[in-house]
C-alpha cells in the first residue's frame, strides 16, 4: 500500500511540476537575465544572403498565396525561395509552374511522394544563403517577419531563430485561436526559455538557422522543426525566440483535427527522444533543464495520468482523502466527456474548455506513443485540414 501512494503522489507531483511548477522555477532562474535583443538596422549590403524553403504536398488551397507573401517580404539582403512538392497529385504543380521562370524561385517538382524529411534535405542541399528560413505552405509571414528574424542573428553564437506564430480563427477577423489562454501560457515558456538561449526545439511555420549548423535528418523524421532546432543548440550555439517577427496561420477546423496533429507530433517526439537523448545528457545543464522539465515531463504526462487514476481508485475505498480526490478525477473526467459531446462547445466556460483541451491533447499524445511502439515512424505526410 505504501508503494502505490508513493507512485499516486509522484504521479501528481510530475503533472503538477511540468504545467505548474516549472513555470515558476523558469521565471524565477531568468528574472535576472536579459532577453535576446535584435540588432538596429543594417544596411543592405551587409544583410545576410537568405534561402526560404518549402516543403508542400498537395497545397493547392495555400501554395500561390505563400509564394507571392513571400515574394513580398520587405528585405533587403539576398533572398532566394525552393518550394519543393512533394509528388503532389493535385493542382500545387501547375499553380507553382507561374513561378518556374521568378529569378528569386527556385521550383523543385519530385516525381514521387517520399516524405518531408527528405524534401527539407534536397532543397537545404540546394540552397545557396547563409542562412536557412524554414516555413510551411499555409502559413503567412508578416511583411517584416523575415528581416525581424534576421536582426536576431547578432553574434556567431547565435544558432537560429524562432519566430512567433498566430493561430486565428478565420472566421472570426483578428481573433486568436479558441484556446489562446494555452497559447499564452506556451509563449510565456517560450519568452522565459529564450532568456536562456536555449529553446527546446522550434516552431516549424517560422525559424531561420545558419546553414553552417545544417545536419541532413533522416527520411523518416516526423516532427524535423523540433530535431533541426535541438541540433542547433546541441552544436554548442544559442536557439532564441524572436516574438516580433510574426507569422500567421488558421487554427484547425477542430479540436479533433488538433488531436489528430498531436497524434503524429507525440509519434515525432518520442522518435526525436530516442536520437538525441544520448546528446542532450551530454549537453548544457540549462539545455537538459529546459529539455527534461518542458519536453520530456510533458511527453509522459498521458502515462502519469493512467498511473494517478489507477493508483488512486486502489486508494479510494479505505480513505475519504483518496476517495474525494477519485471522485475529483471522475468529474474531471466526465466534465470533459460532457464538453466533447456537446454541438456549442464554445458556450462552455473558458475553464471546461481549458481542462478539456489539455486532456484531450494529452489523449492524442498518449495515442502518439502507442502509435510508436506499433512502430509507426513513417515519413509519409499527415495534412492538418485548414
Amino acid at each position: 500500500m505504501i508503494l502505490t501512494v508513493c507512485i499516486f503522489w509522484l504521479s501528481l507531483s510530475l503533472i503538477a511540476y511540468s504545467y505548474l511548477i516549472y513555470p515558476v522555477v523558469l521565471y524565477l532562474l531568468t528574472r535576472k537575465l536579459e532577453p535576446p535583443t535584435p540588432a538596429t538596422a543594417t544596411e543592405d549590403a551587409k544583410l545576410p544572403s537568405l534561402s526560404v524553403i518549402i516543403a508542400a504536398y498537395n497545397e493547392e488551397k495555400h501554395i500561390e498565396q505563400r509564394v507571392e507573401n513571400l515574394l513580398q517580404q520587405d528585405y533587403g539582403g539576398p533572398l532566394e525561395i525552393l518550394v519543393g512538392s512533394d509528388g503532389s497529385s493535385d493542382r500545387t504543380n501547375a499553380l507553382l509552374a507561374r513561378f518556374a521562370d521568378h529569378p528569386q524561385c527556385a521550383i523543385h517538382l519530385f516525381d514521387h511522394n517520399r516524405g518531408k524529411a527528405s524534401v527539407l534535405n534536397d532543397l537545404a542541399a540546394a540552397a545557396k544563403g547563409d542562412i536557412l528560413v524554414f516555413s510551411d505552405a499555409n502559413t503567412r509571414f508578416s511583411p517584416n517577419n523575415i528581416a525581424r528574424l534576421i536582426a536576431y542573428f547578432t553574434t556567431d553564437r547565435i544558432g537560429g531563430v524562432c519566430g512567433e506564430l498566430q493561430i486565428y480563427d478565420p472566421d472570426a477577423a483578428g481573433s486568436e485561436n479558441q484556446d489562446s489562454a494555452y497559447w499564452r501560457y506556451e509563449r510565456f515558456l517560450k519568452q522565459r526559455t529564450s532568456y536562456l538561449r536555449c529553446l527546446p526545439g522550434a516552431n516549424g511555420a517560422n525559424y531561420a538557422i545558419r546553414k553552417a549548423l545544417w545536419q541532413p535528418i533522416p527520411a523518416d523524421t516526423i516532427v524535423d522543426d523540433f530535431l533541426i532546432g535541438c541540433r542547433v543548440v546541441l552544436q554548442g550555439k544559442e536557439l532564441v525566440y524572436a516574438p516580433d517577427a510574426v507569422a500567421r496561420e488558421e487554427q484547425a477546423p477542430s479540436t479533433e483535427s488538433e488531436v489528430k496533429r498531436r497524434i503524429r507530433i507525440g509519434n515525432g517526439n518520442y522518435q526525436a527522444l530516442g536520437w538525441l537523448l544520448g546528446d542532450v545528457l551530454r549537453s548544457s545543464r540549462a539545455f537538459r533543464f529546459v529539455f527534461c522539465s518542458h519536453k520530456v515531463i510533458r511527453w509522459f504526462v498521458p502515462h502519469l495520468l493512467l498511473i494517478a487514476f489507477i493508483t488512486n481508485a486502489v486508494l479510494a475505498p479505505g480513505s475519504v482523502v483518496y476517495s474525494l480526490l477519485f471522485i475529483a478525477q471522475l468529474l474531471g473526467y466526465g466534465l470533459c466527456a460532457m464538453v466533447h459531446l456537446s454541438s456549442e462547445r464554445q458556450r462552455w466556460p473558458s475553464p471546461a474548455l481549458m481542462l478539456y483541451y489539455l486532456v484531450a491533447m494529452n489523449v492524442g499524445l498518449g495515442k502518439g506513443f502507442l502509435r510508436y511502439l506499433a512502430g509507426g515512424s513513417r515519413a509519409a505526410w499527415e495534412r492538418t485540414a485548414r
